[in-house]
């Protein structure tokens, strides 16, 4: 049975006409990047077009109403399918918390150059030169394009990336993406023209963040095919990809569409099974906190009684204060980075990241296998999923990858 939340097709809410400008186009919140600004312009307030410029009034902005009413419902029912310990409303919305985290977000951007992510153009580096200094040391990396201040900030002067954002948003406006899962584990999942309104409407304490497994793999329509395709495409130092070789089916999820508000973000975590990843910014900004591989969990947990640290922006004002005290065991002291449009952030296996949108942001990522990171992902896969080991074993040995050295050690599977 789908449990998966889709909306009545009443609550759906169609473009018309557009009417008075100053009647449909909502304050934004404020700090909003001028190229996200530009493009939920384009993209959502086209959406927020329900009256007939000809027949304007007090009907038609009444039904407007009515139709944005309903979908601050169903956001509401969304959010408590996907945060069941969040049920009152009282805990999605402070005002309080909102400055807190600003100021822990200021705090970081003054102390970010020295303790930043190493950058490096990727003009300036050959794939051979990356995997040999950032691979095999196991290093964080920011691979960008050019300087983010020499980056545009208009939509009108916007790149061909922009530009292919846009129509992408524009093409997929109408399709459900998955935004989490509710207690059984079912995805849930909301209309991504609703989702764009919700960034610009609402400012919740625990926001709302699209992370969907399912745009990257689109089979319909050809110009949808092409643009997933392009928006996808991996940079040239993460082309190999040895866990490439099992079926699609077969394969664990491993790229997904990231789509939040300011405030939204990734918790805590480590890649599953010692996998790498690399994620390319698209518009907005992002802050990064990573700790190296050795660091124990219960040092990055919360002491609080009744705490969400397992909300991002939770844990960045309860638990991130301590990671810059002299306290903190300098061993285990976090690397911080912030990411720009264009950038590319390459999360070498087993280090512990926390991802904060800054500003509202889109993103894609990709966890992968390469010659450096194949052996102990080879043995996580056969310690821990068995089953998926004896799979790519046989597809390892159909494409006659028997090179690979931690497969010719011979680690076994049940």
């Amino acid at each position: 049975m789908n449990k998966s939340l889709k909306k009545k097709s009443s609550c759906h809410l169609h473009v018309r006409s557009t009417v008075r400008e100053s009647t449909l186009s909502p304050s934004l919140p404020p700090g909003m990047h001028p190229e996200c600004t530009a493009i939920l312009e384009l993209v959502g307030t086209s959406l927020l077009a329900y009256g007939r410029k000809e027949h304007g009034g007090r009907r038609n902005t009444m039904r407007k109403f009515r139709k944005l009413n309903q979908l601050q419902r169903y956001i509401e029912c969304v959010k408590v399918k996907v945060r069941p310990h969040l049920k009152k409303e009282t805990k999605y919305q402070s005002t309080q918390q909102r400055e807190e985290l600003a100021l822990r977000v200021e705090e970081l951007r003054a102390v970010s150059n020295s303790k930043n992510v190493r950058r490096i153009c990727q003009n300036d580096i050959s794939v051979d030169e990356f995997r040999r200094c950032f691979e095999k040391t196991n290093t964080p990396v920011i691979l960008y394009g050019e300087p983010h201040w020499k980056r545009t900030n208009s939509i009108s002067q916007s790149s061909p990336a922009l530009v292919r954002l846009t129509r992408f948003l524009m093409l997929f406006k109408d399709e459900y993406l998955e935004c989490g899962e509710d207690g059984d584990g079912y995805s849930i999942e909301i209309k991504l023209k609703n989702f764009l309104i919700y960034t610009r409407r609402f400012n919740d304490r625990f926001p709302l963040y699209i992370f969907d497994g399912s745009v990257p793999h689109w089979r319909d329509a050809q110009r949808k095919r092409i643009m997933v395709k392009n928006l996808f495409d991996p940079p040239k130092f993460f082309k190999q990809d040895y866990m490439a070789y099992l079926g699609k089916e077969d394969r664990p999820p491993w790229k997904w569409l990231l789509i939040g508000p300011k405030n939204s973000g990734t918790a805590l975590h480590v890649d599953p099974l010692g996998t790498s990843a690399w994620n390319r910014l698209l518009f907005g900004e992002k802050i990064w906190l990573l700790f190296p591989p050795e660091t124990p969990a219960e040092l990055l947990q919360s002491t609080q009684p009744g705490s969400y640290c397992e909300e991002t922006c939770d844990w960045m004002i309860s638990i991130c204060p301590r990671t810059q005290c002299n306290s903190w065991p300098q061993k285990y002291k976090p690397l911080l980075s912030f990411q720009f449009p264009g950038d590319v952030m390459f999360v070498p296996s087993g280090w512990w990241h926390l991802v904060l949108n800054v500003k509202t942001s889109v993103a894609v990522t990709q966890n992968f296998v390469s010659q450096e990171n194949f052996p102990l992902v080879w043995e996580k896969t056969c310690k821990e999923k068995p089953d998926l080991a004896e799979m790519w074993s046989k597809a390892l040995l159909k494409h006659g990858q028997t090179h690979l050295t931690a497969f010719q050690s011979g680690f076994h599977f049940n």
